[in-house]
């Protein structure tokens, strides 16, 4: 029923992923945003799991699409 399965969501929300695999996002997204397919992946979801295992919350498709997103828009970093 609905009660049960939102309080599933909710629990798997609070939990942080152990894995890539277990974000809300992943290649389709990184796609979408029009990043090709190829190393940068991987340093994108490492960067994202990284930051939901500190905040759990923002294990969101939403939210991690928007953080995706905005550091697209960040100059890279001097030597890197």
């Amino acid at each position: 029923d609905r009660a049960r399965l939102a309080a599933a969501r909710r629990t798997l929300r609070e939990h942080a992923p152990a894995a890539i695999a277990e974000l809300a996002i992943g290649g389709a997204e990184l796609r979408e945003l029009g990043i090709p397919p190829g190393r940068l992946y991987g340093e994108v979801l490492r960067d994202l799991l990284e930051r939901v295992t500190e905040d759990p919350s923002l294990n969101d498709r939403e939210t991690l699409m928007r953080m995706v997103r905005e550091g697209l828009d960040e100059p890279p970093l001097a030597g890197g």
